[in-house]
């Protein structure tokens, strides 16, 4: 389980995810995805110390998902479990 932290404007136009969860941090590297109410999402930032991962969300995934109506608390999963 992981809750948003920050949620910022990208300079891309999209949007910036930061999400606080120990959990999926044990093993996390740059560029891995992680699996974020069903969708897959690319690390892009990561601190170990404060328990936090960043995500990059594209106006595309926005529209492709339903992440237009994120939750504050949501299931996370690495996605190498599946």
């Amino acid at each position: 389980m992981g809750t948003v932290k920050q949620l910022g404007v990208a300079t891309d136009g999209g949007f910036d995810l930061k999400v606080e969860a120990k959990t999926v941090l044990d093993d996390i590297s740059l560029r891995d995805s992680i699996v974020v109410n069903c969708t897959c999402l690319t690390v892009t930032e990561f601190d170990p110390k404060a328990s936090d991962f960043t995500v990059g969300l594209a106006q595309e995934t926005l529209r492709k998902t339903a992440h237009e109506d994120f939750s504050f608390r949501f299931l996370l999963y690495d996605s190498d479990e599946f």
